[in-house]
């Protein structure tokens, strides 16, 4: 009977990791084009289970008819995240896109247990991401002030079903959807405040309602 002998592959012949998907993973802060200032993060997952990287390997942005490097700014086993933060020069009416070659190593390395990866993008690709536009002459609302907009009825002391009243200002008008909120720490405790009034405005109004529990000797923080 012949004896069936197997040998460990060796870091070298381990199979080279290749890109198994790509994508834009995140949004415009307000409709579907960025302003200047606002990070526009790209993601590629490789097909083994993690990935290292060394050095600073870069995607290429086709944003308009200029070109972009993103840079590394998150990894996570075989996820690599780039981030690029749009420049007040930046513009693009049709969506940005990404080419097939657009993965470069810089000088660095992208690998999988000793074995550079393959690049390539392939078919995943970006031509004319239309719900990515850029227009970095555009302002991205920005809070420059909050504040709080009610008083105890007694005193310096809320107490149980008293309404706090938080308010948040932008330096332009903004636009509310679904229930943001707002973080009050009460004692040791977390509170949400939620959106109550503002939409179309420059100042946002949010309520909190003391609870019988809700306890804060040296007054509420807002972080």
């Amino acid at each position: 009977m012949a004896l069936l002998v197997l040998i460990p592959l060796s870091p070298a012949q381990t199979p080279a990791p290749t890109v198994d998907f790509f994508f834009i993973s995140n949004n415009p802060s307000s409709g579907d084009t960025y302003g200047a200032g606002e990070s526009i993060l790209l993601t590629v997952r490789f097909s083994t289970p993690s990935v290292t990287i060394t050095g600073n390997p870069q995607l290429t942005l086709n944003i308009g008819s200029a070109t972009r490097k993103a840079n590394v700014s998150r990894l996570v086993g075989s996820l690599i995240t780039f981030s690029y933060t749009v420049q007040a020069t930046d513009t693009d009416s049709d969506g940005i896109s990404i080419g097939a070659n657009a993965l470069t190593l810089n000088g660095g390395t992208i690998r999988s247990g000793g074995t550079n990866a393959a690049l390539s993008l392939g078919s995943y690709a970006i031509t004319n991401a239309a719900n990515h536009k850029v227009n970095g002459a555009a302002t991205v609302p920005a809070v420059n002030a909050v504040s709080l907009a009610s008083s105890p009825a007694s005193g310096d002391t809320y107490g149980a079903g008293e309404r706090i009243a938080v308010q948040v200002g932008f330096q332009i008008p903004v636009t509310v959807t679904g229930t943001p909120q707002v973080a009050l720490t009460i004692g040791t405790a977390t509170r949400q405040a939620a959106y109550a009034s503002g939409s179309g405005t420059q100042t946002l109004t949010f309520h909190y309602t003391v609870q019988t529990a809700d306890t804060d000797s040296d007054g509420l923080s807002i972080g």
